[in-house]
């Protein structure tokens, strides 16, 4: 009787674990990449045109569809220059906020 009562304990942690460890699982993965507090956005059209025959690190300024001046530096990605938005820290104009 104590070594059934044993077996079926041992079972039900088992699948307690088990339990738990696939609900981490499910968890992780739906949590947004890590990296800064952000995720990796893809620039505006308008952040490409303005940097067509430029260089990297040439200061550019465009407005946004919605109006919003952006100010930032032509910067090399993976697939070609787009302009990146000046950084408060960095002394320029912050990036406009998005609603």
């Amino acid at each position: 009787m104590i070594k059934e009562l044993t077996m079926f304990t041992t079972r039900r942690i088992s699948s307690l674990i088990w339990t738990i460890l696939i609900a981490a699982f499910c968890h992780a993965n739906d949590m947004p990449p890590q990296g800064k507090g952000r995720s990796m956005r893809v620039p505006p059209p308008e952040a490409y045109d303005v940097c067509e025959g430029k260089q990297a690190g040439d200061k550019v300024s465009f407005t946004t569809p919605r109006g919003d001046k952006v100010s930032g530096v032509c910067t090399m990605l993976p697939a070609r220059l787009a302009a990146m938005p000046d950084r408060p820290d960095q002394g320029g104009n912050p990036p406009p906020k998005m609603n």
